[in-house]
C-alpha cells in the first residue's frame, strides 16, 4: 500500500494542475484536501474549497465534486462518477473496471459457498441443474471452483447463456476515469509551477 503522503501529494498536485490549466478565472486559489480516508484498494480522498475546510461554511462549498482514488498497489489516480460512494459500495466494480479483475460467475459463488460448508453434493446437483453435466464433468467443474480455478472452456460450453452471466455486484453503474498514470516507477515529479503546497493544502485525516 503507497502510503497516506504520497496519495495526498498526488492529488494535490493534480488540483494545483486543474487550477493553473483553467486559467484560475473561477477560484483565487487551488481546492485542498478536506479528507482521506484508507481502503483497502485504496485512499479515498476528497477535496473542496480552502474556505469550506477551514470555515465549515456551506456557502463555500463545492457541489458535485467526484472524489479521487489512489489505487493502493500502483498509485494510479482515478475520479469516481457519480458521487454516490457511501461505505465504498463501489469497491467490487472498482476491482472489474480499474484493475481489470472479472467478478465470478452467480453459479462459481453458490459453489464455492456450498463447498465451503462441506455441502459438496448439493454443490455437485447444482451443477447438474444448471447445465448439461454428468457426474464426472460436473465433479471437474466443482474441484476446478473449489481449487480457486477457472473451469474448462469445454465445461463452461455445457452452461446455457444465462449461467454465464457475472454477478451484478452494484446495482449503480459508475465510471471511473483514469487522471494519470500510477507511481510505481518512483515518487512523483517536480509540482506544477514548483514549489510545495501551503498550510491549507494539508488536509484532514
Amino acid at each position: 500500500m503507497i502510503s497516506r503522503e504520497w496519495a495526498v501529494e498526488l492529488v494535490e498536485r493534480r488540483l494545483l494542475a486543474e487550477w493553473e490549466s483553467s486559467g484560475s478565472a473561477a477560484y483565487d486559489e487551488p481546492f485542498v484536501i478536506a479528507h482521506v480516508k484508507q481502503h483497502e484498494l485504496c485512499w479515498y480522498i476528497v477535496y473542496n474549497t480552502w474556505q469550506f475546510v477551514e470555515t465549515g461554511d456551506r456557502t463555500y462549498a463545492l457541489g458535485g465534486n467526484a472524489p479521487y482514488v489512489v489505487d493502493g498497489l500502483d498509485g494510479s489516480l482515478h475520479r469516481v462518477f457519480p458521487w454516490m460512494c457511501e461505505g465504498f459500495q463501489w469497491a467490487d466494480q472498482y476491482h472489474e473496471k480499474v484493475r481489470g479483475e472479472v467478478p465470478p460467475r452467480a453459479l462459481d459463488v453458490e459453489i464455492g459457498r456450498l463447498v465451503e460448508l462441506g455441502r459438496r453434493a448439493e454443490a455437485l446437483k447444482a451443477v447438474c441443474v444448471a447445465g448439461d453435466f454428468g457426474p464426472v464433468n460436473a465433479q471437474r467443474y466443482v474441484d476446478a471452483v473449489a481449487a480457486g480455478a477457472e473451469p474448462d472452456p469445454g465445461l463452461l460450453a455445457r452452461l446455457p447463456r444465462a449461467e454465464l452471466s457475472r454477478v451484478k455486484l452494484v446495482a449503480q453503474d459508475l465510471r471511473f476515469d483514469s487522471c494519470g498514470s500510477g507511481v510505481a516507477a518512483g515518487r512523483p515529479g517536480p509540482r506544477p509551477g514548483g514549489g510545495s503546497p501551503g498550510p491549507r493544502a494539508a488536509g484532514s485525516g
